[in-house]
């Protein structure tokens, strides 16, 4: 597992029933991603066409990092 590249992007947005991750991919080409939650379970990868997003939704712990897989 290793960083994304700079043209995957995630952003966090609060909901009532907790919190969704939203990882976009603005690159050229298919990237596989996963949300990594501290203290609370991580994402399954996500397999993101470009041009596309995919959002993980969860109910506790904190995001701590997107990562390739």
């Amino acid at each position: 597992m290793g960083n994304v590249p700079w043209c995957v992007s995630t952003d966090i947005y609060n909901e009532a029933s907790g919190q969704v991750a939203w990882v976009w991919n603005a690159c050229g080409n298919t990237q596989r991603a996963r949300v990594v939650i501290g203290w609370g379970p991580d994402s399954d990868c996500f397999t993101i066409p470009p041009g596309s997003g995919a959002a993980y939704h969860f109910t506790f712990g904190n995001y701590a990092k997107t990562e390739t897989c």
